[in-house]
C-alpha cells in the first residue's frame, strides 16, 4: 500500500509484480476474478467453474491440505483503504511514544498476522549446545578454577529448587548441581528436614578435594511460608544462611542495604534476629544476560555449563524477557517472565550473585584466589591411593603438608607441666603446646608436623 504522505484518501495498492499501481475502486471492478494459487504454483482453484487446475491447466484431484495466509482486511469489499492507513498511521504514532497496544491490535486483527513484542532474551538451545562443548565432568564436581560453592534456593508453594554454582575467579561461574525437593514451605519442621542436607552438601573437586558449602541464599518472599523461612535463616546464619527478597528496582546495585526483619512490639531490633538482604533483580539479570550473550570465551565473567544438566534447567535460566512496560513516571524496560513459564533457575543464580556481592568475591585479591587454588591442587596421597594397595609407593611428606585420608594417633595422657598453666607436649619437649591445637591439627600453622608421628 502506498499514499502521499499525510492524505490517507491517496492510497492505492502496488503490484509487487508489475509495479502497477490500482485504487480500491479498481480492485472492486475486478476482485471477483481473483483466484487462489498455491505458493509452489502447481494448484489453482477455479471459483467459477469450482474446480481445480494444475499448473498447465487441466483439472486436476484437489490438494490435500488448502491454507489461507496473508488474506487481510484489504481484500474485504466492506473496509475501505484510507481507513486501514489512518489506523495504521494511528498506531504508529502511538508505538514511537510507547505504547505499542494499538500497534499490535493492528497487526493482529487487520493485517491478520501474529504479533511478537521486541525484547531481549537468550536462546536455550543455544546454551544447551554449548554445554556440550564444555569438559564432560560430572555433576556436584567443582572444576580447576573453582574454589568456592554458593546456593540459591527458590521456594515455592510444593517445594524447593537449589542450583549450586562454582566460583572462581572474575565472576567466573560453573553449574554444578540442580534439585528439586518436593515439601511443604508452609509447615516448620519440614525446613530443617529438607534443606539441612542440601546445605550441608560436601561437593568433589577434580583434583579429589572436598568442597564445602560457603554460603546459601533462600528466597523468602511467599504467602504462606515467609515467617518458616525467616526463623529457618535465623538458626543458621553461623552457617553463612541468608534470607533474600528480590526487588524491582531500576538503576540500583545487586546488593541492596540489608534490612533487619526482627523487630518487637516497641519498634526495637530483636538480638540475634534475622537480616534480610534485598536483591535489585533487573541489575542482576542484566548482568547475567550480558555474561551469557556476549561473553564467548572462558575466563572472566563466562559462565560454565554442564552438559548433565536436564533441559528445563536452560529454558528456566532463560525465561525472563526484557520488554518495555509503562509505570506509572513513564516507560521503563523490565524483565518479565511470560506467563506459564518457569524461571526458578533464574532466580536461584539471581541469588548466588547477591552471595558473591556479600562476600566480596568479586574484588578479592589475586593473591587470596591463589591461596584458594593452591589448596585445591593434586594431593599426592590421593593419587597414591589411587594406584592400588599393590603398589603403593612409600609415603614421606614434608613437615609442612597436612595429612589427608588417615586420622591422627590418639594423643598420649597429658600432665601437668611446672608453674606454667599450659599442657606439657606429649614429646616432653619444654615448649608449651595450645590444647586447641591439639585436639584440631588443622588450627596453627605447621601443627599436623609437630604433633603427629607419621612413621607406620
Amino acid at each position: 500500500m502506498k499514499w502521499d504522505k499525510d492524505k490517507p484518501e491517496t492510497v492505492r495498492h502496488l503490484c509487487p509484480h508489475c509495479r502497477g499501481a490500482i485504487t480500491q475502486a479498481d480492485y472492486l471492478g475486478v476482485w471477483e476474478r481473483g483466484q487462489w494459487v498455491s505458493r509452489c504454483g502447481n494448484f489453482t482453484y477455479d471459483h467459477v467453474g469450482k474446480r481445480w487446475i494444475d499448473d498447465v491447466g487441466m483439472p486436476c484431484r484437489p490438494p490435500r491440505h488448502v491454507a489461507f495466509v496473508g488474506v487481510w482486511t484489504a481484500y474485504s469489499p466492506q473496509r475501505a483503504w484510507p481507513d486501514i492507513v489512518r489506523e495504521f498511521l494511528e498506531a504508529r504514532k502511538a508505538q514511537k511514544a510507547g505504547d505499542s497496544g494499538p500497534m499490535q491490535g493492528f497487526r493482529n486483527e487487520t493485517l491478520a498476522d501474529v504479533w511478537e513484542e521486541e525484547y531481549e532474551h537468550t536462546d536455550a538451545e543455544i546454551l544447551r549446545r554449548r554445554a556440550l562443548q564444555e569438559p564432560d565432568i560430572p555433576l556436584q564436581v567443582a572444576p580447576i578454577g573453582a574454589c568456592k560453592v554458593l546456593l540459591g534456593i527458590d521456594t515455592q508453594a510444593d517445594r524447593w529448587e537449589v542450583v549450586a554454582w562454582a566460583i572462581g575467579r572474575s565472576g567466573e561461574r560453573w553449574a554444578i548441581d540442580y534439585r528439586v525437593i518436593y515439601g511443604a514451605p508452609a509447615l516448620a519442621d519440614q525446613w530443617a528436614e529438607k534443606l539441612d542436607p542440601v546445605i550441608g552438601t560436601v561437593y568433589k573437586h577434580v583434583n579429589g578435594h572436598d568442597i564445602r558449602v560457603t554460603a546459601a541464599g533462600i528466597d523468602t518472599g511467599g504467602t504462606n511460608w515467609t515467617h518458616n523461612a525467616y526463623a529457618y535463616c535465623r538458626a543458621r546464619q553461623h552457617l553463612g544462611v541468608y534470607a533474600t527478597r528480590g526487588e524491582g528496582q531500576i538503576g540500583k546495585p545487586i546488593k541492596m542495604p540489608p534490612t533487619w526483619v526482627d523487630i518487637n512490639a516497641a519498634g526495637h531490633i530483636v538480638k540475634r534476629g534475622v537480616k534480610l538482604w534485598r536483591i535489585c533483580v533487573d541489575t542482576a539479570k542484566d548482568q547475567l544476560h550480558g555474561q551469557l550473550t556476549q561473553v564467548k570465551a572462558p575466563g572472566p565473567g563466562y559462565i560454565h555449563l554442564n552438559r548433565h544438566l536436564p533441559p528445563e534447567f536452560y529454558d528456566q535460566l532463560i525465561a525472563e524477557r526484557r520488554i518495555r512496560v509503562r509505570q506509572a513516571h513513564g516507560w521503563i524496560e523490565r524483565w518479565i517472565c511470560p506467563a506459564g513459564h518457569r524461571n526458578e533457575v533464574l532466580d536461584c543464580t539471581v541469588i548466588v550473585m547477591l552471595l558473591e556481592q556479600i562476600y566480596g568475591l568479586h574484588n578479592t585479591p589475586a593473591s587470596t584466589w591463589a591461596m584458594w587454588e593452591r589448596r585445591l591442587e593434586p594431593d599426592l596421597l590421593v593419587e597414591a591411593v589411587e594406584v592400588g594397595p599393590a603398589s603403593r609407593p612409600p609415603f614421606n611428606p614434608p613437615r609442612s603438608s597436612p595429612v589427608r585420608g588417615e586420622d591422627p594417633p590418639p594423643l598420649p595422657p597429658q600432665t601437668r607441666g611446672g608453674p606454667g598453666r599450659g599442657w606439657r607436649p606429649w614429646n616432653k619437649g619444654p615448649a608449651r603446646c595450645n590444647p586447641d591445637r591439639l585436639s584440631n591439627p588443622c588450627r596453627g600453622v605447621g601443627a599436623p608436623s609437630e604433633h603427629f608421628d607419621f612413621q607406620s
